[in-house]
């Protein structure tokens, strides 16, 4: 079980090269905020998307019509 000892315990756990102490709360706050807005421009999106596809649908006809 030695050999798993560096990977339960990395050297680098002791001295990490970057010292953040943030709350979860804050984060996960964040994170959440960002995926909503994220989610609210892919919707608009999928509309604009839609309703380009409606506007130039004569124009650009399918291989049946």
């Amino acid at each position: 079980m030695a050999a798993l000892d560096t990977l339960v315990n990395p050297p680098f756990a002791n001295d990490p090269p970057v010292k953040v102490n943030f709350d979860a709360k804050v984060v996960g706050l964040v994170v959440a905020i960002l995926a909503g807005i994220g989610a609210l421009f892919s919707l608009l999106a999928l509309l604009g998307l839609l309703g380009a596809g409606a506007v130039t649908g004569s124009a650009f006809a399918g291989i049946f019509f």
